[in-house]
């Protein structure tokens, strides 16, 4: 795969040109039909001054899925980004050369935050410093793609704003190079904080990944993310750029992200829909569905069985529920369990994996987490963890880290469960 890079003072141009093998290999599957994106910005910023080390960057996370062989980088990278590349197997990234000097944020340095202005990435804004730079991708809309609507992220752009908090705004539409339509990577939401790095000066980038996806609790197989396959991937690759990723709630479960929220100064500001208008949600989709859930739980309220058949008859939420496994079903399973069911509710709730097994340690943050940040910013945050939630127990932790439910949703007592829930809701 070849790169062409166009670089102006407010605007980046990328366009992948795949080679033949690319185009009849299985990951020509996942790619649009053009592989060309943009990143610009309406403010006072110069890109071409955006340090080689990111351009190369923000190329392999979009890259990431598509391409296999060569893929040929037009840029001069720093030997520690260079050799930080040789972790990639199924494809080599071929620089101009390995002789550019490395990105050294000065001693002012400070972290940017890709931000979205869901419950997940205010939380991450609510633990990291005060100087933190919240930067939003703020995705063009294109008629008839998605359903994607940015008024609930732009009024909390505009509650930072009221605050005097500092925050920007870049336009890329990154996502649209994929098929279908999203993230080609999950880090890719990060990349308008990527290319302002060397404008403001970060020295880090943050993310709001929650402890479900980065440990994959609530998933059939949990995992030690600091040693899994794409930490060990993609976090020496920033650290090579100067920026280390910083992840200040992946040892937070979702339970923990609505908390810290409702506990800050940004309870009023967040909303993980991203369909409705504001203020209104769209109460249609699955994130409108489970952030709803979690929030009646934590207010103490419930909900009824009418108003759980209202919210199945959105064919989303329908199918999120059919699934054998439901991602995040462990949240699912921690709001159910403190709520008063009636008969339909009480059967979701049974055939979750959840209700096998304690979900008290979602109250809590995993401390082994806090070595996902900077030591610069480590005791900051574990501070910061300490005011709003307690400490995981150590036979928590562990039994977190090692479950495994693979067994379990094979058996006849499980798959029957799922089979009695499903023809409920059909009827």
């Amino acid at each position: 795969m070849e790169v062409r890079l166009e670089i102006e003072q407010t605007r980046i141009n990328v366009e992948f040109l795949p080679s033949e093998d690319e185009l009849s290999s299985i990951y020509s599957e996942k790619m649009a039909s053009a592989l060309q994106f943009s990143i610009a910005a309406s403010g006072p910023v110069d890109f071409r001054l955006v340090h080689n080390d990111h351009l190369s960057l923000i190329i392999l996370l979009a890259a990431h899925p598509f391409a296999k062989g060569d893929l040929t980088i037009p840029l001069h990278v720093s030997p520690l980004f260079a050799n930080a590349c040789d972790v990639f197997s199924r494809y080599r990234p071929v620089f101009l050369s390995a002789t550019n000097k490395p990105y050294t944020p000065r001693s002012t340095g400070r972290p940017g935050l890709a931000f979205s202005g869901g419950m997940d990435s205010t939380a991450a804004l609510a633990l990291l410093p005060s100087t933190t730079v919240p930067v939003f991708l703020d995705r063009p809309h294109r008629a008839k793609t998605t359903l994607y609507n940015k008024s609930a992220a732009k009024a909390t752009l505009a509650f930072l704003e009221a605050k005097n908090i500092p925050n920007i705004s870049l336009s890329t539409d990154v996502e649209f190079i994929r098929n279908p339509i999203g993230f080609p990577t999950d880090l890719a939401s990060g990349i308008p904080a990527i290319a302002l790095a060397t404008h403001f000066n970060f020295d880090s980038i943050g993310y709001g990944t929650v402890m479900e996806s980065a440990y994959r609790i609530g998933h059939k197989k949990a995992r030690d993310y600091e040693h899994s396959p794409h930490y060990r991937l993609w976090s020496p690759l920033f650290s090579s750029a100067g920026i280390p990723l910083i992840l200040p709630v992946a040892g937070v479960s979702e339970i923990g992200t609505s908390t810290i929220v409702h506990h800050s100064q940004y309870r009023d500001m967040a909303r993980s829909c991203i369909r409705g208008q504001w203020p209104r949600s769209c109460n249609e989709c699955w994130k409108c569905f489970r952030k709803q859930l979690i929030d009646q739980a934590i207010k103490g309220q419930t909900m009824s069985d009418e108003e759980f058949k209202r919210a199945i008859q959105s064919k989303e939420v329908a199918s999120k529920l059919s699934s054998e496994f439901i991602s995040h079903e462990n949240v699912l399973g921690w709001a159910l369990e403190r709520m008063e069911r009636g008969t339909v509710l009480d059967l979701l709730y049974q055939r979750l994996v959840a209700s096998t097994y304690s979900l008290n340690h979602l109250n809590s943050f995993y401390p082994n987490s806090i070595n996902l940040i900077p030591p610069k910013y480590r005791l900051h945050v574990l501070e910061q963890l300490r005011n709003y939630l307690p400490e995981m127990k150590i036979e928590d932790q562990q039994r977190m880290v090692a479950q495994d439910f693979s067994k379990y949703v094979e058996s006849t007592t499980f798959k029957s469960k799922v089979i009695d829930f499903k023809t409920l809701i059909k009827n």
